[in-house]
């Protein structure tokens, strides 16, 4: 009896062909791949299997695994009785993206990361297992760097004076170094993320958040003067600047900021704008009420028979007020200003005195020069007050000298 066997070998063929097909993309495939049985022993294998594992295992012999030992990242021996293998060909549910160290023959071991997976009929059987494993030496490391990066950064950080501070890309705060649970007396799971606006001085909260929210949404660098509370309850300046960090095509990994106490310089800045708004009362009182003696020293010229005419009167007045301003100007508290009138070689000597700094004298003596020299500068009152001097007769021009003494 003759029997048509040709859909049979046609299949047989198929079936060939698909395995030979099966084997290439298995061989070059560029992970490490072998196939266990449903009794978990070794089927086959590629050579990138070969070269993680540094060795061959004999195929239809050994079980499990090629490699000489496996250790879980702990350091924790892993039995390969207890791979994870085994749950695969008992379940059939895949176990994806485990991490062990494989140990080769020369002791070494190497980070993988393995996928298990079953391999079934057509009935849905378990008839064996896959598994690939990839080196992640590379990955390791840069973990390791980026680890021992952090260190650094938190070893510095805590080390510092100021108050450091880093957050998420969206502006999360996601560590605070220790000078911040020193000054609030709140501890980091209180102020992470936007808890920090708890201890902002309610009138700069509305203005710390626009600004903040601008720089997380255009990737500007965030500056800004505002008060934090103290854990005594007291507020304090604080100058707070935060630039971000990014990768190489400029998207923002993350922001770090520092915080400095500025309290004290803004103590200094109330107290120079409090004491030029005295001094300016002061100069203002003073300067009304110097005119009051001019009208004694006119009094004593006449007595001594120089009394000058309306003109030259005025002109008079008019740098004896000046003089006599600067005197104030630049003499400290608790100094001396004398102002002194004389008959002397025919005519009146007025004499201003004070013990001010010498630098006034040394400048009011430049002016009287530049408004001899140059007349066209002499464009301010000061100027005009001495070019007029300057065309009076020498006994009433005042003199200067470098004791800080006007004459």
């Amino acid at each position: 009896m003759n029997v048509d066997i040709t859909e049979r070998k046609r299949s047989e063929e198929a079936l060939r062909e698909s395995e030979e097909r099966y084997r290439t993309l298995f061989a070059s495939a560029p992970m490490a791949v072998f196939v266990c049985d449903r009794n978990a022993v070794i089927q086959y294998y590629n050579q990138r299997a070969v070269e993680l594992w540094g060795r061959g295992p004999t195929c239809g012999v050994e079980q499990h695994c090629g490699s000489v030992k496996l250790w879980l990242p702990d350091g924790t021996l892993l039995p390969h009785a207890q791979s994870p293998m085994v749950e695969v060909l008992r379940t059939g549910i895949p176990a994806l993206n485990v991490e062990v160290f494989i140990e080769r023959p020369d002791g070494s071991r190497l980070p993988v990361l393995v996928n298990f997976a079953a391999l079934k009929n057509e009935r849905e059987e378990i008839t064996g297992a896959i598994t690939s494993f990839l080196d992640i030496t590379e990955r390791k490391q840069a973990e390791e760097a980026l680890r021992k990066a952090g260190e650094r950064f938190r070893f510095m950080a805590e080390s510092m004076p100021q108050k450091i501070f880093t957050a998420k890309p969206n502006g999360d705060v996601d560590y605070f170094n220790q000078q911040w649970t020193k000054f609030t007396g709140l501890t980091f799971e209180q102020i992470r993320d936007w808890g920090w606006l708890q201890f902002i001085h309610p009138d700069d909260v509305e203005e710390n958040i626009r600004r903040w929210k601008h720089s997380i949404n255009t990737g500007k660098s965030f500056h800004l003067e505002h008060r934090f509370r103290r854990k005594d309850g007291k507020y304090r300046w604080h100058l707070s600047r935060a630039h971000a960090m990014r990768d190489a095509d400029g998207q923002v990994l993350m922001w770090i900021g520092s915080n400095t106490d500025i309290e004290g310089q803004k103590q200094t800045e109330r107290a120079l704008k409090e004491a030029d708004r005295r001094k300016d009362e002061f100069l203002g009182m003073l300067a009304h009420e110097l005119r009051s003696p001019l009208s004694a020293i006119s009094n004593v010229a006449e007595i001594l028979g120089q009394q000058r005419t309306s003109d030259r009167e005025t002109r008079l007045e008019q740098i004896l007020v000046n003089l006599l301003s600067n005197a104030a100007k630049y003499t400290e508290p608790g100094g001396r200003i004398h102002l002194i009138a004389k008959q002397e070689n025919g005519g009146v000597c007025l004499m201003v005195q004070d013990n001010g700094i010498v630098a006034a004298v040394k400048i009011t003596k430049r002016l009287v020069l530049l408004a001899r020299e140059q007349p066209c500068l002499a464009d301010c009152s000061s100027l005009l007050i001495l070019r007029s001097v300057s065309k009076i007769d020498d006994p009433i021009l005042p003199s200067l000298d470098e004791q800080g003494t006007k004459s």
